[in-house]
């Protein structure tokens, strides 16, 4: 496994209480597998701005047929915790609001789900998105944490899916309470471009509003990447019609649930003066430590405006 630039983020990281619970369900409900397991370098810890008595530790989880992006699990001890989208509605801003995965079958992921105890916004529905179909699930799982699947129907794809349950996560969501604002964070401290922004109004029920307002309110959505056809992609979306809870202020270590997005990069410098450019200060300033299995990196931190860590990462090996 390495760290490669020149394209979206590659790796998610999400805090958790349990390991050990999260390795084993994750195995039976997506098919991915444990390629490290170890204790999270204390010096990034200390960049997180945590207590000495603090430690933790991770595990990383691969799809087998696709390892270009993956998993980190990170759990934290010797420090009081809250979820960072505790019992969050999906119209709820602030935070990852889910990481996104393709499916081979939507339905029996879904079922497996319910065997762990997890459950989800809404049973699987049909989402069409332009002359796409798509059977999808909003899974909601232990300390806040919630999956995307999305399994293609339409057009029907040339050949079955290269992973038996569900592929690599490719999309980070986030429900955000300015989506002008948030795009312009991505597109002026980051570079990254919108493949695709607009309005949208489905007809499909997927976060599992109240029936009767399903179609009468419109989201406006935007998904942004690094560099075109490439994955490891964030969708911002904003909802209209729908008040509730900002979570932004609890989306830092050591809270549970959706922490990071890792991008890799050849140059963190560019980055750190665009963020000086735009006044952004840097949640993390930049920090030698060890990303096992990767190696020793440079990492810095800057959060969006609703709270999203977003981790670049520049390889010194």
């Amino acid at each position: 496994m390495q760290f490669t630039t020149g394209s979206g983020w590659q790796e998610a990281v999400t805090s958790v209480r349990d390991l050990g619970r999260w390795t084993e369900a994750l195995d039976h409900l997506a098919g991915w597998s444990v390629v490290h397991r170890g204790d999270v370098d204390r010096r990034l810890l200390a960049a997180w701005q945590l207590p000495e008595a603090v430690e933790a530790s991770e595990a990383i989880l691969i799809c087998p047929q696709d390892a270009t992006r993956w998993l980190r699990l990170v759990s934290f001890n010797s420090i009081a915790q809250q979820q960072i989208r505790s019992s969050g509605q999906a119209w709820e801003t602030g935070g990852i609001f889910s990481i996104l995965a393709y499916s081979a079958d939507t339905q029996a992921a879904f079922e497996r789900a319910q065997e762990l105890g997890w459950s989800a916004h809404n049973d699987p529905v049909l989402m069409e998105f332009g002359e796409r179909e798509l059977l999808n699930v909003v899974l909601r799982g232990p300390d806040g944490c919630n999956f995307g699947l999305y399994e293609p129907l339409k057009p029907t794809p040339a050949q079955p899916a290269a992973f038996p349950k569900l592929g690599a996560p490719f999309n980070g969501q986030q429900m955000v309470r300015d989506l002008a604002r948030a795009r312009d964070f991505y597109a002026k401290i980051l570079g990254w471009e919108s493949w695709w922004a607009g309005e949208l109004t489905l007809a499909c029920n997927n976060f599992g509003i109240p029936s009767n307002l399903v179609g009468i309110h419109p989201k406006h959505v935007a998904i942004l990447h690094a560099r075109q056809q490439c994955y490891g992609q964030t969708e911002l979306v904003e909802w209209t019609g729908f008040e509730g809870r900002d979570f932004s202020s609890r989306a830092t270590p050591p809270n549970l649930g959706h922490l990071a997005l890792r991008w890799p990069v050849d140059d963190l410098q560019p980055y750190i003066d665009r963020c000086r450019e735009f006044g952004v200060n840097l949640f993390v300033e930049p920090t030698r430590c060890d990303l096992a299995p990767c190696g020793e990196v440079l990492l810095c931190t800057v959060r969006t405006p609703d709270g999203v860590m977003i981790e670049l990462v520049q390889a010194l090996g």
